[in-house]
């Protein structure tokens, strides 16, 4: 290290835990990631494209618990975003709150032209195989081409699952019809 030192090597970075993809137009009803949340990582990322079957169509998650998906009132979420419209005027998105819902509402009005950008998303989830409630955390981000009036939305928010059960995966779905044209990576974090 120059100072007549020997240094562990600096680390951190991301392990590729699993990956799921969907080139089928008929779609798939959800992806199941099973398991992947261990005592291995406390911090996770997921990243992903996904595109929904039915036009301005509308997908979501939940949490895991030994391949159950938590379905009870236990999710609390605030989004905010920009819109632009095929002029280019940018407008403000209202912003969304979502308290004791069943599921954690993603994307909406996904276009399902197979010419449109699927919705991209990128996710940080902290501890979520912690019973504590307060660890179950997670931010999120999220772009896409959407109707014929805005040709671009970007949203951002942070959330919580209000439960104390232990989350060793989670679920993508879509709100009606299937999911399709997806690729779903999930990641531990390596901390440096």
């Amino acid at each position: 290290y120059g100072d007549q030192t020997y240094k562990t090597e600096p680390g951190g970075g991301l392990v590729l835990i699993e990956t799921q993809t969907n080139n089928d137009a008929t779609g798939v009803s959800s992806f199941d990631f099973e398991n992947v949340f261990t005592s291995t990582y406390v911090n996770y990322r997921i990243i992903g494209f996904v595109s929904t079957v039915t036009d301005n169509g509308s997908w979501s998650w939940r949490y895991l618990n030994d391949s159950t998906a938590l379905t009870v009132a236990e999710y609390q979420m605030i989004a905010y975003g920009l819109a632009l419209d095929t002029s280019g005027n940018a407008t403000a998105l209202q912003s969304n709150g979502q308290l004791a819902t069943a599921r954690m509402g993603m994307a909406y009005y996904c276009d399902s032209n197979t010419t449109a950008r699927p919705v991209s998303f990128t996710m940080n989830f902290f501890d979520p195989l912690a019973s504590a409630v307060t660890n179950k955390s997670f931010d999120s981000q999220y772009g896409w081409k959407a109707d014929n009036d805005y040709v671009y939305q970007y949203t951002q928010g942070g959330s919580y699952a209000s439960t104390a059960a232990e989350c060793n995966g989670i679920t993508f779905y879509a709100d009606s019809g299937n999911l399709r044209y997806a690729q779903i990576r999930v990641y531990g974090v390596v901390n440096s």
